[in-house]
C-alpha cells in the first residue's frame, strides 16, 4: 500500500477527529499536494452518498464513460462563471477527479452570484474574487467588470507561476478573461480555453487567438436545447416582477430574435400581444425603419440582442409606464447605467428601478440585468440544465486532453450527439 492509499484508509478516523486511527499509516510521510488531493477525493466520494445534488446530475456522470480519463493534478483552471448551484456541480467533479482547490481561481458576475454558493467554491478550497459580489448601480458593468478582471489576474499571478504547470485553463463567459490573457501574458504555450457564450465568441472573432479554445456558446446542443429553459426562467421572474409590483401589461416587445428572444415569444404569444424586432429584417415583426414610430405602443420591451439596442437618445420613444426587462448578459440592451444614474445610488443588483422619462415613468426591472438572475441558487431546475453543465465539464476535459491548434476549435460533434441523446432519454424517463 503506497502512501496516498494509507491516507484514505485513515481518512475516516482523521475526520472523524480519532487521531490516534491515523498514527502509523503514513498520513504524514506523504507530500502537501498528495494529502490535499486525498482529502479532496475522500471528501467528494463519501458527499456523494448524500448530497442533494446526487440523483440531478447523471448526466454530468455519464460524461466519464466517452471522454478520456483526465490528469488534474498539475493543472490550473481560471473560471469566469455565473456562481449558481449548477456550476458547482462540475467543478466539485473536477475536485473530485483530482484537481487541487488551491489551484481553481473564480471569478463571478454581481448580477449572477448566489452568495451561498459562493460560499460553497470557499468552503471547497477555491479562490473566489470577492469583486463577484461588488455592484455599484452608478457605473456600467462592464466598466466595473474589466478593473474586477485586471484586479483578478493580478492576484493569481502573486500565488503562481503560469509556467509551473503543465496546462492553464480558462474556463470563461463572455470572452473577457481569454481576450486578457491574450493581452497581458507573453508565454500562452501551455495555455487552453473553453468559450461558452455567443457574445464571447463573436469578441473572440476579433482577435488573433493565439491558443487552442473550444467553443461551446454555438454548440446546437447548447442553442437548441438550452434557450427554452432560459426562457422559461426569465419569464417566471418576469411574471412574478408583475404580480408583485400589480402590473398589468398588454403589449410586449421583444427585442432580438435569437434562439433565446423566439423562445420567449413562442411562450408569450398566448397571453399577450407579442411583436419581434430584429436587425435580420427576416426576423422581424416591422422594419428597423419603423422602431422609433413603433415603441411607444408596447406596454413591455424584452430585449435579448446581446448588445445594445436602446440608447438614451431612444428613451424619447418610450410610452409612459414602460417596462424594460433583459434577457441576455450584462446590462447592455437599455444603456441601463444611465437610467439608474438618475435614481438614488444602490449596491443592489436586483433592484427594481424607477425614474421619470421624456414621455413618463420608465420602469426597469432587475436593474437592467437578465431576469433570469435574481440572487437565488438556481433559477433553471438542475435536471433541465444538466445538459449545459455536462458540455461545460467535456469542454474543459478536451481541452486539457487533446492537442488541438491554436484558434477556436467546435465542439466535438459526436459527443454532442452523445450528450443529447442521452439528456432526452433522462427527460423521457421523467415525464414517464
Amino acid at each position: 500500500m503506497d502512501s496516498c492509499q494509507r491516507c484514505l484508509s485513515s481518512l475516516p478516523a482523521l475526520v472523524a477527529g480519532e487521531n490516534d486511527g491515523a498514527r502509523g499509516c503514513g498520513l504524514l510521510d506523504c507530500c502537501l499536494d498528495g494529502i490535499e488531493r486525498c482529502i479532496n477525493q475522500w471528501l467528494y466520494s463519501h458527499l456523494k452518498k448524500w448530497s442533494c445534488y446526487a440523483k440531478q446530475k447523471p448526466l454530468l456522470e455519464l460524461t466519464d464513460r466517452f471522454i478520456k480519463p483526465v490528469d488534474w493534478s498539475d493543472t490550473l483552471v481560471i473560471a469566469c462563471q455565473h456562481l449558481l448551484e449548477s456550476n458547482f456541480l462540475y467543478f466539485e467533479k473536477l475536485v473530485a477527479g483530482g484537481l487541487l482547490p488551491k489551484n481553481l481561481f473564480m471569478i463571478g458576475k454581481s448580477y449572477s452570484t448566489c452568495l451561498s454558493v459562493m460560499d460553497d467554491f470557499r468552503a471547497m478550497g477555491a479562490y473566489v474574487a470577492p469583486s463577484s459580489q461588488r455592484f455599484d448601480s452608478h457605473q456600467s458593468f462592464n466598466q466595473q467588470f474589466h478593473a474586477d478582471i485586471a484586479e483578478f489576474f493580478e492576484h493569481i499571478s502573486s500565488q503562481v507561476s503560469f509556467s509551473t504547470f503543465d496546462k492553464v485553463l480558462i474556463m470563461d463567459d463572455g470572452a473577457e478573461l481569454l481576450i486578457y490573457a491574450h493581452q497581458h501574458i507573453a508565454d500562452l504555450s501551455n495555455f487552453a480555453g473553453v468559450e461558452q457564450t455567443s457574445s464571447g465568441f463573436h469578441k473572440l472573432n476579433a482577435i488573433e487567438v493565439r491558443f487552442p479554445i473550444v467553443n461551446v456558446a454555438r454548440s446546437q446542443a447548447k442553442l437548441i436545447l438550452e434557450s427554452p429553459f432560459i426562457a422559461e426562467a426569465v419569464i417566471q421572474n418576469f411574471e412574478r416582477y408583475l404580480t408583485d409590483l400589480e402590473l398589468h401589461p398588454e403589449s410586449i416587445l421583444i427585442a432580438g430574435s435569437g434562439y433565446i428572444g423566439n423562445c420567449i415569444y413562442e411562450q408569450l404569444k398566448e397571453h399577450y400581444f407579442v411583436q419581434r424586432y430584429d436587425i435580420d429584417k427576416d426576423k422581424s415583426d416591422f422594419d428597423h425603419t419603423e422602431l422609433d414610430a413603433m415603441l411607444p405602443n408596447f406596454d413591455v420591451i424584452l430585449s435579448c440582442a446581446g448588445t445594445t439596442v436602446f440608447l438614451p437618445s431612444d428613451y424619447q420613444y418610450f410610452k409612459c409606464g414602460v417596462i424594460l426587462g433583459s434577457a441576455s448578459s450584462s446590462d447592455v440592451e437599455f444603456s441601463a447605467v444611465h437610467l439608474r444614474k438618475m435614481a438614488e445610488q444602490t449596491t443592489d443588483v436586483h433592484a427594481d428601478i424607477r425614474v421619470p422619462g421624456p414621455k413618463g415613468m420608465i420602469h426597469l426591472f432587475n436593474a437592467g440585468f437578465p431576469l433570469n438572475f435574481d440572487g437565488s441558487r438556481q433559477l433553471v431546475p438542475l435536471d433541465k440544465i444538466q445538459l449545459t453543465e455536462a458540455l461545460l465539464y467535456t469542454a474543459l476535459c478536451l481541452a486539457r486532453t487533446e492537442e488541438y491548434a491554436a484558434g477556436i476549435t467546435e465542439f466535438d460533434d459526436e459527443i454532442q450527439t452523445i450528450l443529447i441523446e442521452e439528456f432526452r432519454k433522462l427527460l423521457d424517463s421523467k415525464l414517464d
